[in-house]
């Protein structure tokens, strides 16, 4: 079980998610409904995969390392799924990637 100090991390963590999230939602990014993807906005799945690739990792490992499977990673990296904020908080932990990296990434692919 996590401590009181994790627990107020990662709800901190998922905040900064949520408003990252949020602030790109106006950016005229189509969203679904019922069985299509969420498409909280472009790109992200493009900033995802350079990041694990700049960190040296496979698919399998970054996978391995957030508890998830390949494929999960696969999807979000091809935005056939994007991940819940709890999920990308999980995976950006596990490639070592603050939301603040995200958010530049997103900002300035490949800089």
């Amino acid at each position: 079980m996590p401590a009181a100090g994790d627990r107020m991390d990662e709800t901190r963590r998922e905040r900064a998610i949520r408003e990252l999230m949020s602030s790109a939602e106006g950016e005229g990014v189509p969203s679904g409904r019922g069985s299509e993807p969420l498409a909280v906005f472009a790109g992200l799945g493009s900033a995802l995969r350079r990041l694990r690739v700049r960190r040296g990792l496979t698919q399998r490992q970054a996978a391995a390392a957030a508890g998830m499977t390949r494929a999960m990673i696969s999807d979000f990296e091809r935005e056939a799924v994007v991940p819940s904020v709890r999920t990308l908080d999980r995976l950006l932990r596990a490639l070592g990637v603050s939301v603040d990296e995200l958010a530049r990434e997103l900002e300035d692919p490949g800089r």
